[in-house]
């Protein structure tokens, strides 16, 4: 990298998310293992959460894709892996149902084997009471 001292977050995102298969596709299985290998990138899965009004199964079944990166079908891919996830599109006013929502969320991330490192939970909005 051109800049050592400068610690990078990147956002893969091959499909509004993980996409549908067990792998995100040949460009980003070629090119995230380069950026990963430099040590002042940290990778985040981007999921896409409409404000709380996604299905927790079907947030947790993104995260779970990005997660089954580091092994699939199988076979390791070195450098695909992620080290956390960046949920987008949280939402900026409180209510208790979704302050449950994302503490679910964080959770299943804390806690998915595949995601590496501290398994960055990572999100621009912060709650308004």
């Amino acid at each position: 990298m051109a800049h050592p001292s400068v610690d990078f977050l990147i956002i893969i995102n091959p499909n509004s998310g993980p996409g549908s298969e067990s792998l995100p596709g040949s460009d980003y299985e070629r090119e995230v293992p380069k950026l990963t290998a430099a040590p002042n990138v940290t990778t985040v899965g981007y999921v896409r959460i409409d404000y709380c009004k996604k299905t927790l199964h079907d947030a947790c079944d993104e995260i779970d894709r990005f997660a089954g990166w580091v092994t699939a079908h199988g076979i390791d891919v070195p450098g695909l892996a992620v080290q956390g996830i960046y949920l987008d599109e949280t939402p900026n006013h409180f209510s208790a149902g979704r302050a449950l929502y994302l503490e679910a969320l964080h959770k299943h991330i804390k806690t998915k084997e595949g995601l590496l490192g501290q398994r960055l939970v990572s999100r621009l909005s912060k709650f308004v009471q």
